[in-house]
């Protein structure tokens, strides 16, 4: 759970992720607020001379106000747009919590591996040492010593190659976890709480809480708004107007309204009468809204055949755990325990002893593997699920 904090906190992905669904947030005031007002400002170089003056300069300003509905109907497009990318925000976020358990999963098992290995070896320099005992004694042959002596130098060769494939594995994490350089990571002493996975559950979350799903529902509301919004095309949009004219004396002193500066209110109409194009805008936002509808079939199709594929490979690795802890690994112990008997008392040979010795191993490393693929497995359920299926404490 740490890891998963710090990940949330220092993962660059995620950030890049979070300040694109805060971009498309600040979208939605600039979209729907009003144009900005335009003012000009004429001088006339060469005064026009009216009856009650010259005119010596103009002074305007135009606001434009888009038909009615256009402003909220462009909000409405930026606001699916932001929700759109948030829930690719969220999608990044479970993934990110996948890899993290993922690697956190195999980081693990690689300790595990390396921990056995060594294990292994410890062993058998023990039963090295009774096998020359025996060797140089005349109990027992050379073949004896020999097979050990090559046991020691396969498990050596694995033991190097788990150590030197840690580095690799472990930037794996890091890189997850948006670790820095140099930070050292130890090896995870436990496994996380398993999840409680039921298939139908699962099924359901999927449909209903997947960040791709619902992205494609808020862009087929988007494109039903910039439908609504090309309709609102097909009308005008007005400009009012204010215009003030500086106006000098006139020539007549006695003039009534001498100098007196005009002023003038304007309306302008934009009239849209390029019908083929607002039409084709029309078209183009159906058109869309077509295509995020089957886009939404083929991901809730994709992702019901990942979700069963991922279930099947759960139940896969839940049944070999149990099968390891309930009964191979018990069945390897006692077999060990019989061989050591039978080898004590003279009745089976060496050779005996060191394949149940390695068989009680091999079959603790399978059951490591086991626990980790269901983890791992769990671990993409709840991804695809956009949620969690472990206990709460």
């Amino acid at each position: 759970e740490d890891y998963l904090a710090y990940a949330a906190q220092n993962n660059p992905g995620l950030k890049a992720a979070f300040h694109s669904w805060a971009s498309r947030l600040e979208r939605v005031p600039s979209v729907s607020s009003l144009p900005e007002p335009v003012f000009s400002y004429m001088y006339y170089a060469e005064s026009v001379e009216t009856r009650v003056g010259p005119q010596r300069q103009r002074f305007s300003l135009r606001q434009s106000f888009p038909w009615f509905g256009t402003l909220g109907a462009r909000a409405s497009v930026a606001e699916q747009e932001a929700w759109a990318a948030y829930r690719r925000f969220q999608s990044e976020k479970l993934k990110l919590a996948y890899q993290v358990r993922k690697a956190y999963s195999e980081y693990y098992l690689l300790g595990r591996r390396i921990e056995i290995a060594r294990s292994t070896l410890e062993l058998l320099g023990g039963w090295e040492s009774i096998g020359r005992t025996r060797f140089e004694t005349g109990q027992s042959g050379r073949s004896d010593l020999v097979r050990i002596e090559i046991e020691i130098a396969r498990v050596t060769d694995a033991l190097r190659a788990l150590e030197d494939s840690k580095a690799s594995v472990a930037e794996e994490m890091k890189h997850a976890l948006g670790a820095p350089d140099g930070i050292e990571i130890a090896f995870p002493g436990v496994m996380p709480e398993p999840a409680v996975i039921e298939p139908d559950t699962v099924i359901a979350a999927v449909l209903s809480n997947n960040p791709s799903i619902l992205a494609i529902d808020h862009m087929i509301m988007r494109e039903e708004n910039a439908l609504r919004l090309a309709e609102k095309s097909s009308w005008p949009d007005f400009s009012l107007g204010l215009d003030y004219i500086d106006t000098g004396p006139a020539l007549d002193p006695g003039m009534p309204e001498s100098g007196k500066d005009p002023w003038m209110v304007s309306v302008s109409v934009k009239l849209p009468i390029w019908f083929d194009k607002n039409s084709a805008m029309k078209d183009e936002a159906r058109a869309k809204i077509e295509m995020n509808r089957y886009e939404r079939k083929d991901t809730e199709g994709d992702l019901r055949a990942r979700v069963e594929k991922v279930l099947a490979e759960y139940r896969d690795a839940s049944s070999k755990t149990e099968l390891f802890a309930n009964t191979l690994i018990p069945k390897a112990e006692e077999s060990l325990a019989v061989t050591l008997t039978e080898y004590e008392g003279g009745e089976a040979d060496f050779l005996h002893v060191l394949d149940a010795q390695r068989l009680l191993l091999d079959l603790r490393l399978e059951m490591e593997e086991a626990l980790v693929k269901r983890e791992i497995r769990a671990a993409e359920l709840e991804m695809l699920a956009g949620k969690t299926f472990r206990p709460i404490n």
